[in-house]
């Protein structure tokens, strides 16, 4: 548990910061602790084919990018997601496993953009709070 150095008076059970994540504080010596923090999740907002089995996805992260990463599964039932490659250029440039820090603004500048292999016939994406 990690103190916050906040009187517990001013702290409901749950909290939220700017009502995207969700914090829940303990007691512990008369202090607020916190037990545990839930990002809020990352938005796929658009997918573009780009070339050949490359494709654009643009993702909206309410929280630091560095704190999601993309996953992709083949078969939605038997719930066995992997982390997915991905790279910040559309050219293929190097395609790592990592969070969406490696990634490009939007034209808007408020939405990242990565460029993953969508190499498989059926093939589902999500991206994860780490």
């Amino acid at each position: 548990m990690r103190r916050v150095g906040v009187p517990s008076q001013r702290l409901s059970p749950t909290d939220t910061l700017g009502g995207r994540d969700l914090f829940e504080y303990g007691l512990e010596g008369g202090e607020a602790v916190l037990l545990r923090l839930e990002l809020a999740p990352a938005t796929i907002v658009d997918t573009t084919p780009v070339s050949g089995n490359m494709m654009e996805m643009v993702v909206e992260t309410p929280g630091a990018a560095e704190a999601y990463a993309p996953m992709s599964t083949t078969n939605l039932v038997d719930g066995a997601w992997t982390n997915v490659p991905h790279s910040n250029t559309n050219n293929a440039g190097t395609m790592a496993i990592t969070n969406l820090g490696y990634s490009i603004p939007d034209a808007s500048g408020t939405n990242e953009v990565i460029y993953v292999l969508a190499d498989k016939t059926n093939e589902f994406f999500k991206i994860i709070a780490e």
